[in-house]
């Protein structure tokens, strides 16, 4: 009986500590189960993954489907190898040795959801060195930061683009024109819209605005080169080393030839013209706001004339 007693105690201590080890496992999960964040784990060198958490697993289809597997095989299905953007080559030092977290932008190829990817090189229970994932879903603030970036370069009435991206998407483009390639800044002010305003209201002229902007991206030579620079003024960006002075006068007798016609508004049908002004890159400037200075001066030029018409920058008094 006197050695019974102590190996009960032992075995009665064992089995509580493994209890409380199971315990704490079980806690330990449900915490990682319930961070928000989704988490695997996978051996540094070969690949093969060691752990994953429920949120992490579930869109995959669950935890056995990582079982046994790479990482590679179960987030890209019918790729070979590993993934070319994976960041293990930053998570070590020449030594081999753990550095520091790894921080990514990563969208899922299944669902367009974003997320944002803490990676580190760790040593896992059996002392290899293992690279541990984890991710937090950042869908939200890339759709808002898309949708601030959208306001910040698109006009909310026409949705042209608007003078800032006018700006930089000029300066782009000087920047990789070649020796030969002419480029022409055209600028539209719209004679009389004042009136239309004055006789039909505000709302009639945002409908003429918006009407203008698709009439301008719908000629073929200015899709996706239109821009709304304010007010009632549209620029236009064509560029090209096939482009000539003719393409730029055929495109302004087209577009003052519709002016002439009445534009049907919910209040009524009324007419308007468009003052043009042409600045030929590198002839009448080499930088964005040159461009635009020369194309607004040719544009006054013809207002001054009584609008409805076109001036060049080689053609200014």
């Amino acid at each position: 009986m006197a050695v019974i007693i102590p190996m009960l105690v032992r075995y009665i201590n064992v089995r509580m500590y493994q209890y409380m080890l199971s315990r704490s496992h079980a806690s330990l999960e449900n915490i990682l189960d319930n961070t928000g964040i989704d988490i695997y784990v996978n051996d540094f060198y070969t690949h093969d993954i060691l752990y994953v958490n429920r949120s992490m697993a579930e869109p995959y289809g669950g935890r056995e489907q990582f079982h046994g597997r790479k990482c590679w095989e179960v987030l890209f299905p019918g790729q070979n190898g590993p993934c070319e953007f994976c960041p293990e080559r930053n998570l070590i030092d020449d030594q081999g040795k753990p550095t520091k977290v790894y921080t990514w932008d990563y969208q899922r190829p299944f669902d367009g959801s974003w997320f944002r990817v803490f990676s580190a090189a760790f040593r896992w229970i059996d002392g290899r060195l293992a690279h541990v994932v984890s991710s937090a879903d950042i869908t939200d603030n890339k759709e808002k930061e898309a949708l601030i970036e959208y306001m910040a370069n698109y006009d909310a009435l026409t949705d042209l683009p608007n003078r800032r991206m006018l700006v930089n998407d000029c300066k782009k483009r000087i920047d990789l024109a070649t020796d030969n390639e002419k480029g022409y800044l055209l600028f539209f002010d719209i004679d009389g819209f004042k009136k239309v305003n004055d006789n039909f209201g505000h709302d009639a002229g945002d409908e003429l605005l918006v009407m203008l902007g698709k009439f301008f991206s719908g000629i073929p030579l200015l899709k996706d080169s239109i821009y709304r620079n304010g007010g009632d003024e549209f620029v236009a960006i064509i560029g090209g080393e096939s482009i000539t002075k003719e393409n730029i006068q055929n495109l302004a007798r087209f577009v003052l030839t519709r002016f002439k016609k009445p534009w049907k508004l919910t209040a009524g049908s009324v007419f308007c013209n468009t003052s043009i002004g042409v600045a030929c890159f590198p002839e009448d400037g080499r930088t964005a706001e040159e461009l635009l200075h020369k194309a607004d001066m040719s544009m006054y030029q013809v207002k001054k004339s009584g609008g409805g018409g076109v001036c060049f920058g080689y053609q200014l008094l």
